[in-house]
């Protein structure tokens, strides 16, 4: 950073009063591992001991659960590990820990007037890392919250004549996850649609790029659940945006990119009525670690995803042909997933799923392929979702991702492509390729038909029943690391393009590094959404 362009220590003082002296001069998180002036053997003790906690992170000014932060790793130097290098990295080197709707409108105004890059950080769960950036200033909102409200009935609070939704409504004023909420809609007896992830903010980052769910498959994206929001723009105007007011940025919202039209300091979400649930438990292993075998399995899912969709079901699972870690019972080499059918019984479930069983089961009678198929009743949502065991950030998780979005004639039409397609996307068992799939589609469709102001989502939503993800870890090793993501980039998604090559990735959980990024994260919306940014 050049000092000519710095705001001077008389500016910072002036800015640090006007806020009420809640700018913070930034650390790394394990700075206190290190020699230096912030060494502290206690501190270093407690950041060893939650450096894997989403919550806990989040909890810190420059705290990031994923991707995780590696420009300042925790040491134990009693232990005898030897320290390296800490620095802030790309991290921003100033924040204002904003409790009040005029901090961060102070703040916008100042870093315009200073012009310097400014970052919003929630919860700090950014696969794209846009809550971080190199020499920023910071609005860190994680102690921003002003309460929840609970609408019974949402006509009683709208003002719109635009806005149909007369059922339930929540309205969160602040930075709160999905751990936060959930309670409180268990307590009312309703559900929201919300991250499958609990740590992710409700009214950032993961409703403002879309949000998928394990009720999106009944009431659409995350984001079409908005119903209004309340910004501060880039002005350092606030605004309230409904399709009454401010409709575009109401669209652009719903959809059209975290952090980019202006900083949310509110949201009411619609919620419905909770339901009784049937979860189908899928498990399939090989244990001979026949990788041929099990990839002939795994290609009949993924061409049975379509018709379990229009079915009915819906939900998320994993696979891989090296897994890190055993997905099922020991092994690697396995693929499993909790499929859901709202209010619908256990007679139905088996019903329903009985042709895809017939498709696989055949695979059972040999010595390569475990197949396990279970079914269990729950009397709510909440009784189903307090069950799994995949709602926790992936704290320590280093590696390289990538996604897409797969729709009917990817998972179709071309049977020996999508088996080939697959070979390549599995890797070999030693690359420890793990994918993570989310079954959807029903509501996801329609949604955008019923409500034009869904119409900015990324186009490929309304059309995919899949969303898939690959990913590997690193170890490190400067040149195993690169050899990773050239991997990921270059090989694994490439082999998903040529399956789906009409289709994009969900931005919130894609390469950072991809070169197609307007094309695949935005598709067709990109225009709309370029205009409204400029206009915001």
């Amino acid at each position: 950073m050049r000092k000519d362009c710095w705001p001077s220590d008389q500016d910072w003082s002036a800015f640090n009063s006007s806020v009420s002296g809640k700018l913070l001069q930034t650390t790394p998180v394990a700075a206190s591992c290190y020699p230096g002036p912030a060494e502290n053997s206690t501190q270093c003790g407690v950041v060893n001991k939650f450096w894997t906690d989403a919550a806990w992170q989040g909890e810190q000014p420059i705290g990031y659960d994923y991707p995780f932060n590696q420009s300042c790793l925790p040491v134990d130097i009693s232990a005898g590990d030897v320290p390296g290098s800490c620095t802030l990295g790309d991290m921003p080197v100033l924040a204002v820990n904003v409790t009040t709707e005029d901090d961060i409108v102070k703040t916008i105004r100042f870093a315009k007037s200073k012009n310097l890059r400014l970052v919003i950080k929630s919860t700090g769960h950014d696969i794209l890392k846009r809550s971080t950036g190199y020499g920023s200033l910071s609005i860190w909102l994680h102690n921003f919250r002003n309460g929840v409200d609970y609408h019974e009935s949402y006509s009683s609070v709208n003002t719109c004549a635009k806005t149909n939704w007369t059922g339930s409504a929540f309205t969160i004023k602040g930075a709160y996850a999905w751990s936060d909420v959930y309670p409180l809609a268990d307590e009312k007896g309703v559900m929201l649609v919300g991250g499958n992830n609990k740590g992710p903010c409700s009214t950032g980052g993961w409703t403002q790029g879309g949000g998928h769910s394990g009720l999106g498959r009944y009431f659409g994206t995350g984001s079409d659940q908005v119903l209004s929001a309340r910004v501060v723009l880039a002005s350092g105007e606030v605004v309230d945006a409904s399709p009454c007011s401010h409709p575009d940025l109401f669209t652009a919202l719903r959809g059209g990119g975290p952090g980019t039209y202006g900083v949310v300091t509110a949201m009411t979400f619609k919620a419905f009525p909770t339901q009784n649930v049937t979860v189908t438990y899928i498990e399939a292993s090989s244990p001979t670690n026949n990788t041929a075998a099990f990839l002939d399995v795994m290609a009949l899912f993924y061409s049975s995803f379509p018709y379990l969709s229009d079915a009915g079901f819906a939900g998320y699972g994993s696979w891989s042909v090296g897994s890190p870690a055993p997905l099922v019972a020991n092994h690697t080499m396995a693929y499993t997933q909790s499929l859901t059918l709202l209010n619908s019984t256990e007679a139905h479930a088996i019903a329903k799923f009985a042709p895809v069983l017939a498709k696989v089961l055949p695979y059972n009678a040999t010595t390569d392929i475990s197949l396990s198929i279970t079914h269990r009743s729950f009397p709510d949502w909440a009784s189903f979702f307090n069950t799994k065991p995949d709602t926790v950030a992936p704290v320590g998780a280093v590696g390289v991702s990538a996604s897409r979005l797969l729709h009917a004639n990817a998972l179709t039409a071309d049977a020996t492509l999508l088996r080939d397609s697959l070979a390549v996307m599995a890797g070999s068992p030693d690359q420890q390729t793990y994918h993570n799939i989310n079954l959807h589609g029903g509501a996801i469709f329609t949604h955008a038909q019923l409500d034009p102001y869904s119409s900015l989502l990324l186009p490929a939503w309304r059309k995919a029943y899949v969303h898939d993800i690959v990913a590997r870890r690193w170890n490190g090793d400067r040149a195993h690391d690169e050899e990773v993501a050239r991997d990921i980039r270059e090989v694994k998604v490439q082999a998903m393009k040529r399956l789906a090559p009409d289709s994009g990735s969900y931005m919130n959980e894609a390469d950072y590094g991809n070169v197609d990024w307007k094309e695949d994260f935005y598709g067709a919306s990109w225009d709309r959404l370029s205009q409204i940014k400029k206009s915001s």
